[in-house]
């Protein structure tokens, strides 16, 4: 069972992007960061693929495991989906509905695939996160996926309604707060 909660920017975007997670695939380039498979080390669980990210780090570093986890498992899903590049076609589509909508299914067809991954490997839910910028502040649009082990005494992040851009959690399992809907 996956539980969904977002915060209101993200509503009509989830929308969009319901029919295409239906039909669309995956891109190869995403799935190749779960090709490797998923593995714990420490305690976390990681992407295999990822695994050279922590170099030299502990979960101290980032306040503890989950935020640990985050760090190591952010992917950009903006910059894997097809066409992605510094072309001026580009930028005008980055921050496009379709563009998020485009971002957002290839999140939730990765994060549905992370979430049965991780259930091989542990009983405890994960938290499939999906964050969406349109770069209001001078920065480039972009859209993000990261997973984390849901651990209660550790919610991270789980204001919603304080983000002010689109965020989506995906939470597997029956251990969930309710921070949102």
């Amino acid at each position: 069972m996956i539980t969904e909660t977002m915060n209101e920017a993200m509503r009509p975007l989830r929308g969009m992007a319901q029919p295409r997670s239906e039909t669309s695939y995956l891109d190869p380039r995403i799935k190749a960061e779960l090709d490797e498979g998923l593995t714990i080390r420490d305690g976390c669980l990681f992407f295999v693929s990822q695994i050279h990210n922590i170099r030299q780090n502990s979960d101290a570093d980032f306040g503890g495991p989950t935020g640990f986890e985050g760090y190591i498992n952010k992917l950009p899903l903006d910059w894997l989906i097809d066409g992605a590049d510094d072309s001026p076609a580009w930028r005008d589509f980055a921050g496009t509905s379709d563009w998020v909508a485009g971002c957002l299914t290839q999140g939730i067809l990765l994060g549905h695939l992370v979430i049965a991954a991780a259930a091989e490997l542990t009983d405890n839910p994960i938290d499939v996160w999906i964050h969406v910028d349109y770069g209001h502040d001078e920065e480039n649009p972009s859209a993000s996926f990261r997973f984390v082990t849901y651990r209660e005494e550790d919610l991270w992040a789980s204001n919603l309604d304080g983000f002010e851009q689109p965020v989506l959690r995906m939470t597997s399992g029956n251990k969930i707060k309710s921070v949102g809907t």
